[in-house]
C-alpha cells in the first residue's frame, strides 16, 4: 500500500474537517496497531497499523494497557490544533496542545511517517525537539535507529524529486532525459509523491506506453506528460478509490481511467476506501495459494533486478568520462606551478594531445592544486574500474531478469504444474531461512601463525559480532586496533592447554593492525584480552565491543600466510 500525493491530500482534508479542534480521549497501542479515540466522536478513531495504513474508522480496539505507556500519556486530553502533510514526502504531522493543572500549555507533534516498508509514528516535544515515544517500538531494528527516544528527532532523508506544482517543465524534461531505462521507472524516480500505479495512469493519459524506453520518447511527448502531471496534481475532490490488480488490492485518491469498467470502486471518503482495501487484502503471503505467492515473489525480485540494472547502466554511462578525467588530472599535476590559489577554473596544455591543444579544468577553490589533481585522478581510477567490472555484472543481471521473466510466464500459463509448484516451494523455503542464515553465518579471513596457531579476522561489523560472540571460545584471545575502526581478530586456542607465546600474540596483533584504518601507520597500538572479557553493550550497533580487562601491544601491521580453510 502506497500513500501517493492524491491519497495524502484527501486524507489530510478529511482529518482537518472531522478531527481538527477535537481532543484525544483514548489511546490503544498494541503490537498490531495504534488507535486514537476522540472526545467529540466516541465511536470514531484514527487507526495506524503495523502494515503502514492510516485512516479514520468506527470503533476502537482496546489494546494492552496503553494508558500505562508513559510516552502515550501525553496524548490523553491533548487537543488537535492543526494537521498538515509534507509536500515532498509521505509524512503527516498532527500538532497537539496540552494544558496542565497549572494552566500551562505545552505543544507536541504526532508525526506519521507513511514510507514504504518503513512506516512508523513518532511523538515529539515541540519545546525540546526530543522524541518522547514511537510506534512500533523496535529498539533493536537497524532501520529505525534514525529515531531514538530521548534524542532529537531526525526527519526522513529528503529525496531530490520534483513536485509538479512547484517545479518547471524544463526541469522535468532535463531530469527525465538524464535517466535510463523505462519511462515508468524514470518518472517514479523523478516526481515526488508518485508510485507505480499513479505513474501508469499519468502515462496512459499522456498516450505514452509505460514500458517504453526513454530514448524512444521525444521532447513533445515529455512536455505533454508534464502537462498531464501538472493537471493531475491539481485535481480536487473527496472520493477515494480502490481496485484489484495483479493479485493485489490497491487504493488511491487519483481516479484511474485506464482500468476497465466495473473494476474501480469509489467511496465517499479516502478513509473508507483505505479501510475497504485493507479488509479485502489477505494477510501474510504464506496464507496465499503457492502459485500466487510465487508470482508476488518473482515480481518483487524482478523489480529489484531491474532497478539494480538501471543503476548500473547509469554508473557505466558516468564511467565513460574516465579518460577525460584522467587527462585533466595528469595535465594539472604536470603544471601545478600555473595554478593561482582560489581559482575556480584553469586552462593548461593537454599533455596527452600531441598537437599541443589546451584543456579547461574546473577547480575547487577550497582545495589545493595537488588535491584538485588527485581528486580527478581518483575519480578516473574509480570510473576505469567500473568499466572493467560493470559489463560482466550487467550481463549476469540481464540473464537473471530473462530467467525470472520466463518463470513468470510459466506461472501465468501453468499455475498448477509440477514445475511451478516445485519452484514455489523453493522460494517459500528461501523466504523462511534466508534472513536467519544471513544473520548467523560468517566466513572470516583465516591465517596460520609461524607456530601453527589459527587466527580468524572478521570482514565487517555484523561478521565481527558473529565471530566474537558465536564462533569464538571463551578462552580464545581477542584483538582489535586501539583508536581505529577495524576487524575483530581471534587467536584460537583449539583446546590447547598451554597459552600462546609472545611471538604468536604479536603475529595475531599484526593482523588486527593490518585490517584496521591504521594499516598505513608504521606502528599501531592493539588491545587484546580473552573473549570472555568482551561484551556488546545493550542496544549498541553491530561491531561495538566493551572490554572488562585488556592489555596493549604496539605492533607493525602485517599479514600471515592464509589458512587453507579460508574462503
Amino acid at each position: 500500500m502506497s500513500y501517493d500525493h492524491w491519497t495524502l491530500k484527501k486524507l489530510v482534508r478529511e482529518l482537518r474537517q472531522q478531527r481538527e479542534g477535537d481532543s484525544v480521549s483514548q489511546v490503544s497501542a498494541s503490537s498490531e496497531c495504534l488507535e486514537i479515540g476522540f472526545a467529540r466522536a466516541r465511536t470514531s478513531c484514527l487507526r495506524f497499523n503495523v502494515a503502514g495504513s492510516l485512516f479514520l474508522c468506527e470503533k476502537i480496539t482496546r489494546g494492552q494497557a496503553s494508558r500505562h505507556a508513559h510516552h502515550w500519556k501525553y496524548l490523553l486530553k491533548a487537543k488537535i490544533v492543526t494537521l498538515a502533510s509534507d509536500h515532498s514526502d509521505r509524512v503527516l504531522s498532527v500538532r497537539l496542545q496540552r494544558v496542565d493543572r497549572n494552566g500551562v500549555a505545552t505543544h507536541g507533534r504526532l508525526i506519521f511517517e507513511l514510507l514504504p516498508r518503513r512506516s512508523q509514528v513518532v511523538l515529539i516535544s515541540e519545546e525540546s525537539g526530543l522524541v518522547l515515544g514511537k510506534w512500533p517500538d523496535q529498539r533493536n531494528s537497524r532501520r529505525m535507529q534514525r529515531v531514538v527516544e530521548g534524542k532529537a528527532y531526525e526527519p526522513p532523508t529528503q529525496l531530490r524529486r520534483l513536485l509538479p506544482t512547484e517545479a518547471t517543465e524544463t526541469e522535468f524534461v532535463d531530469r527525465i532525459q538524464r535517466e535510463v531505462g523505462d519511462i515508468r521507472f524514470a518518472v517514479t524516480r523523478t516526481v515526488a509523491l508518485i508510485d507505480g500505479n499513479s505513474t501508469r495512469e499519468c502515462l496512459f493519459r499522456a498516450g505514452i506506453d509505460s514500458s517504453a524506453r526513454i530514448p524512444a520518447i521525444d521532447d513533445g511527448q515529455l512536455r505533454q506528460l508534464w502537462l498531464v502531471l501538472f493537471a493531475a496534481f491539481n485535481e480536487d475532490g473527496h472520493e477515494g478509490f480502490y481496485w484489484f490488480e495483479n493479485d493485489q488490492w490497491r487504493f488511491s485518491g487519483l481516479k484511474n481511467s485506464r482500468l476497465p469498467d466495473g473494476m474501480l470502486h469509489a467511496e465517499p471518503t479516502m478513509s473508507v476506501a483505505i479501510r475497504a482495501c485493507e479488509l479485502k487484502t489477505p494477510s501474510p503471503a504464506h496464507h496465499l495459494p503457492l502459485h500466487i505467492a510465487l508470482k508476488k515473489q518473482l515480481e518483487a525480485r524482478l523489480r529489484r533486478r531491474e532497478r539494480t540494472l538501471v543503476a548500473l547502466q547509469k554508473d557505466l554511462y558516468e564511467a565513460a568520462d574516465a579518460e577525460r578525467l584522467n587527462r585533466m588530472g595528469h595535465s594539472l599535476m604536470a603544471q601545478l606551478n600555473t595554478v593561482i590559489p582560489g581559482q575556480s577554473e584553469i586552462v593548461v596544455q593537454d599533455i596527452f594531445d600531441e598537437s599541443g591543444n589546451e584543456i579547461a579544468i574546473p577547480l575547487d577553490p577550497s582545495l589545493s592544486s595537488v588535491a584538485n589533481a588527485t581528486s580527478y585522478l581518483k575519480r578516473a581510477a574509480k570510473f576505469t574500474k567500473r568499466r572493467e567490472i560493470l559489463p560482466n555484472r550487467m550481463q549476469h543481471l540481464e540473464a537473471d531478469i530473462k530467467k525470472i521473466k520466463g518463470q513468470l510466464v510459466k506461472v501465468e500459463k501453468q499455475p498448477q504444474s509440477k514445475e511451478v509448484m516445485t519452484l514455489a516451494l523453493e522460494y517459500h523455503g528461501d523466504g523462511q531461512t534466508k534472513n536467519r542464515a544471513k544473520k548467523d553465518t560468517a566466513y572470516p579471513r583465516r591465517y596460520r601463525t609461524s607456530l601453527g596457531w589459527s587466527v580468524w579476522a572478521g570482514r565487517n561489523n555484523r561478521e565481527n559480532d558473529t565471530l566474537t560472540h558465536k564462533l569464538a571460545a571463551q578462552n580464545d584471545l581477542w584483538f582489535h586496533a586501539s583508536g581505529y575502526s577495524g576487524s575483530h581478530v581471534i587467536l584460537r586456542s583449539e583446546g590447547r592447554k598451554e597459552g600462546p607465546n609472545r611471538q604468536t600474540i604479536e603475529e595475531a596483533a599484526g593482523i588486527a593492525a593490518y585490517w584496521s584504518k591504521g594499516r598505513t601507520a608504521k606502528k599501531v597500538p592493539v588491545v587484546y584480552t580473552q573473549v570472555k572479557h568482551v561484551t556488546r553493550p545493550k542496544g549498541a550497533s553491530p561491531g561495538l565491543a566493551h572490554l572488562r580487562l585488556e592489555k596493549t601491544l604496539i605492533v607493525e601491521p602485517a599479514l600471515l600466510p592464509s589458512d587453507g580453510d579460508s574462503r
